[in-house]
């Protein structure tokens, strides 16, 4: 199923690795630290749950991503979202941009549900 879950502990991406997730991500259990690395996300249909305080350095999305609710997607480095490509941010969730890249790609769909406590916001 090709899933990624921290269910414990800590995992560190390493300082210039890159990850592919062909399933859901789930680290909602544990802590996901990302250093300079990228995750892709290339399968069809995949969530991301994430924990508190977890954020993705460079995130690459070659799939149809939803968040799942009250579960926010924290970006220190650059989002890109390919063409014929989908993320979708549910309601209650927030996208925060805390790096200091503005080289934000979106050839894709970028989907912001309009329902109150969805936020886009730059840090």
């Amino acid at each position: 199923d090709n899933n990624f879950s921290v269910t414990g502990g800590t995992f560190q991406s390493g300082t210039s690795d890159s990850h592919g997730v062909a399933g859901n991500w789930d680290d909602s259990g544990g802590t996901f630290q990302a250093t300079a690395g990228t995750i892709t996300f290339s399968g069809g249909t995949q969530t991301i749950k994430t924990n508190t305080n977890n954020k993705f350095n460079n995130l690459t999305i070659n799939g149809t991503i939803a968040t799942l609710g009250d579960n926010d997607i924290e970006i220190g480095g650059v989002l890109l979202v390919n063409a014929t490509k989908e993320l979708t941010v549910t309601a209650g969730d927030q996208l925060t941009f805390t790096g200091n890249s503005s080289d934000h790609i979106i050839n894709g769909t970028l989907t912001m549900n309009t329902s109150p406590g969805i936020n886009l916001k730059r840090i």
